[in-house]
């Protein structure tokens, strides 16, 4: 890796750094529920192995009808609650994102709008647009 690239690492690096640093506190709670689903979803992941013990002991070993059915109500119950904890960590990790993105466009609107009537002139508009548009956008990937 040539000096080059490792200025631009760190710079990116710390590019994103500064960006959490300066999210992270407007976007805590969205982040708190995106963990705590998390954990939800690793607590389902590891039963999910867990229980599969269960099945093997009860279809085999034991043929209880009432053991099994016990068991597949415990597996429809941990595979929807860690549905919904996918589904919940996904939303609130987006709403996270999608504030980020919207308060990084409206620096970026006010900033433009009190730009002088000369750099309105000089630069293009698609380029104002491609930079309002995707620039921010860029952030949340």
């Amino acid at each position: 890796m040539n000096r080059i690239e490792k200025i631009l690492r760190f710079r990116n690096s710390s590019v994103l750094y500064g960006l959490l640093c300066q999210e992270f506190s407007n976007q805590r709670r969205n982040y708190a529920l995106a963990i705590f689903f998390m954990a939800i979803m690793a607590g389902t992941t590891a039963a999910s192995a867990w229980i599969i013990r269960d099945v093997s002991d009860s279809i085999v070993l034991d043929q209880d009808l009432s053991k099994v059915l016990f068991v597949s109500f415990l597996i429809v119950m941990i595979f929807t609650l860690k549905g919904f904890s996918t589904y919940f960590q996904a939303v609130f990790l987006t709403r996270a994102g999608n504030a980020i993105v919207a308060s990084h466009q409206i620096k970026l609107y006010e900033r433009l709008v009190s730009q002088s009537l000369s750099f309105n002139m000089s630069v293009g508009t698609s380029e104002t647009l491609v930079t309002v548009t995707e620039g921010p956008r860029s952030l949340s990937s």
